[in-house]
């Protein structure tokens, strides 16, 4: 129905481009009249209007009425965007989960195993049949070859260099018929979710042109625990992967400079239900403190959060709002003139008091905040890179809690192995 609603309306547009209507007659004046009729009515009048205008140029001009050529697309839009609605992921501020226990993971750069046997040549056999294999182009194959013959003769010329352009030479990837060979560069096996069985996570590399700049480009594979593959990501110029271990369940993160800053990107996977979960992306980083991990990223991109366990899902905390008047009066002793000044002078001032703990003090967009606590009836600065200001309109990625108790958090976070000790039970 939709598709016949559009071309309704593209058709008639096309019609209106050509005539008007000018006393029931198809003339060249150039303004009409709006009415509106159903949609019905509209396809009942294309059809009819269609049949009329199939005319040779001497024929005598068809006379069309008003109600034959306007229709009202209002309805479409509306239909569009509950389309594009339903597509889109909608936040929640949620509780605390009741029985979730918060965890000081361990966050750990993992160097991951270079070979993994037949799972290895498995997943190279995956990248060769996929569509970025057989989406190559004569085109990009010169192009490649090209770089090919250029490494070779640099290499050539300087023996001893130690200077590699990629992460290793083009022209391994290519067989004796010149047909590319996708070679696997890392795999992280682990049991993610704590099931009791192993799921891997590999890097696949494959030279590539990306917008006609040849360069090796890093495919993400994951194989779920009974081998089964799919491509999860691709990134060029990937960083070493870090382990997030809560030693009831296990995250990885991966990134990549990319060929510009649009292709950079970070993303962070777990596993449930034996399959890849993408739990937080973006150009951007991460930082740890006790069970919270804080993201930071390109225009404000990321959040204080941490991980609840039984929902199995990360949530940003929003913190509480305080009022400029309150800091002022909290504020004996000018530790943060700079800001109270900043408010006078603007009147703005944006803060938050996140876990009951930390003060975040902001001027406005594109500021994460600086952090404080408040000891003694002073504001004192705080070097806890993992609390920031979230803007609300990142919360597209994840859900939000309002608040936690932090302090009630970090005395009751378990270790890793506690964690796992207490689940067993």
């Amino acid at each position: 129905m939709m598709k016949n609603k559009l071309l309704t309306v593209l058709l008639i547009s096309l019609l209106l481009s050509s005539c008007s209507v000018d006393n029931g007659t198809v003339s060249d004046v150039t303004s009409v009249q709006t009415t509106t009729v159903t949609a019905a009515e509209s396809e009942t009048a294309l059809a009819e209007s269609t049949a009329e205008t199939s005319v040779t140029e001497e024929e005598t001009p068809v006379e069309i009425t008003e109600e034959e050529v306007i229709v009202e697309i209002t309805e479409v839009s509306a239909e569009t965007e509950e389309e594009i609605e339903e597509d889109k992921f909608v936040p929640e501020r949620r509780n605390v989960s009741e029985d979730n226990i918060f965890i000081d993971f361990t966050f750990e750069y993992t160097d991951g195993v270079s070979d993994i046997g037949e799972l290895g040549e498995k997943a190279e056999k995956f990248l060769a049949e996929s569509e970025f294999y057989t989406e190559y182009s004569e085109e990009q194959i010169t192009l490649l070859k090209e770089r090919i013959e250029s490494e070779r003769k640099f290499y050539n010329e300087n023996p001893d260099s130690t200077l590699p352009v990629y992460q290793s030479s083009l022209f391994e990837y290519f067989d004796e018929n010149d047909r590319v060979v996708p070679h696997l560069y890392k795999a992280y096996p682990y049991d993610y979710d704590g099931d009791g069985s192993e799921e891997t996570f590999m890097i696949v590399n494959m030279p590539y042109c990306f917008d006609r700049t040849p360069c090796l480009r890093n495919y993400l594979i994951f194989a779920d625990s009974s081998g089964n593959m799919s491509i999860i990501d691709d990134f060029s110029y990937v960083e070493e992967a870090q382990i997030l271990d809560y030693g009831i369940c296990r995250h990885i993160v991966f990134g990549g400079a990319g060929i510009m800053g649009a292709d950079s990107h970070t993303v962070l996977f777990g596993v449930k239900d034996n399959e890849a979960v993408k739990h937080y992306y973006g150009r951007l980083g991460f930082e740890k403190d006790g069970c919270l991990l804080g993201a930071y990223g390109w225009q404000s991109t990321g959040g204080t959060m941490y991980y609840d366990t039984s929902a199995r899902e990360y949530r940003h905390i929003v913190g509480e709002t305080v009022s400029a008047e309150t800091l002022k009066e909290m504020d004996t002793n000018g530790d943060i003139a700079e800001f109270i000044g900043y408010y006078e002078n603007n009147e703005v001032l944006g803060a938050f008091l996140i876990g009951g703990k930390y003060y975040c003090l902001f001027y406005g967009f594109m500021d994460t905040g600086t952090i404080y606590t408040y000891e003694d009836g002073r504001f004192v600065p705080s070097e806890n890179k993992a609390v920031r200001f979230t803007y609300e309109s990142k919360y597209d990625i994840i859900h939000c809690v309002l608040d936690i108790d932090l302090n009630k958090a970090y005395d009751e976070m378990l270790s890793p192995e506690e964690a796992v000790q207490l689940m067993n039970k």
